[in-house]
Formats: C-alpha cells, sequence, structure tokens
C-alpha cells in the first residue's frame, strides 16, 4: 500500500510540473512580439483549406492550427498555441 501512494504521490508531482510549465509557455507565447516565420505561416495558409495532405507535410499540422485558430483567434497565439500543449500531452 505504501509503494502505491507514493507511486501516486511521484505521479501527482510530475504532472503539476508539467501543467505549471505550459502555463508559462502559454503565458510566454501571449506576451512575446514575434511573430510567425516562414513556415509557421505556411502551416497557417494550409490551416484555411483543410486537406488529407499538402506538397511536402501530412495534415495534421493544418488541421491542430485551424482547430486552434478557431478557439483562440486567426492571431500569432492561435497559431502557436497548441504546440506547447501538445508537447505536454505526448
Amino acid at each position: 500500500m505504501i509503494a502505491s501512494s507514493s507511486f501516486f504521490l511521484q505521479n501527482r508531482f510530475i504532472i503539476i510540473v508539467i501543467s505549471s510549465l505550459t502555463a508559462l509557455r502559454l503565458i510566454g507565447l501571449i506576451l512575446t512580439p514575434l511573430d510567425l516565420d516562414i513556415e509557421e505561416a505556411q502551416y497557417w495558409l494550409w490551416s484555411k483549406t483543410p486537406d488529407f495532405g499538402y506538397f511536402s507535410k501530412p495534415p495534421m499540422i493544418a488541421w491542430l492550427i485551424g482547430l486552434s485558430t478557431s478557439i483562440f483567434g486567426d492571431n500569432t497565439f492561435g497559431v502557436r498555441a497548441f504546440s506547447p500543449i501538445m508537447q505536454a500531452v505526448c
């Protein structure tokens, strides 16, 4: 019993750390003055016309950017928002 509670305590700590770092990254994205780079702008354009594949990339990037811009708005934060979230989940 003690070993299992210690296991869950360690996992809770890891989840809190990952969530905190993700929140900090999202705040950093909100506060950054940097615009989209060339690749991000290309992915954003792809997200405007959803398809099952693009010139050199699979469709998931464009689909996620399309979803995030529909939730967070059509701005740089909307394009970049799912990146730290997906990194935290995976």
